[in-house]
């Protein structure tokens, strides 16, 4: 998770940031205009304009 600005709130166990953000996981990434996190939940709550790139996984051998 890359952003400008992050604030971290330890004891809520909570991420969030008024400022655009960019989520990864391998090769698909996220863009937001802002975001909150909640690791309790583990709920992601992307605000704003949002963009996403979808990358397919790669098949693996014994699908193949």
């Amino acid at each position: 998770m890359l952003g400008e600005e992050l604030t971290a709130e330890p004891k809520l166990r909570r991420v969030s940031s008024d400022k655009p953000v960019s989520v990864r996981q391998g090769n698909t990434e996220v863009l937001a205009d802002a975001f909150s996190y909640e690791q309790a939940s583990g709920l992601l709550t992307l605000k704003g304009h949002t963009r996403a790139v979808l990358m397919p996984r790669a098949a693996s051998a014994a699908q193949r």
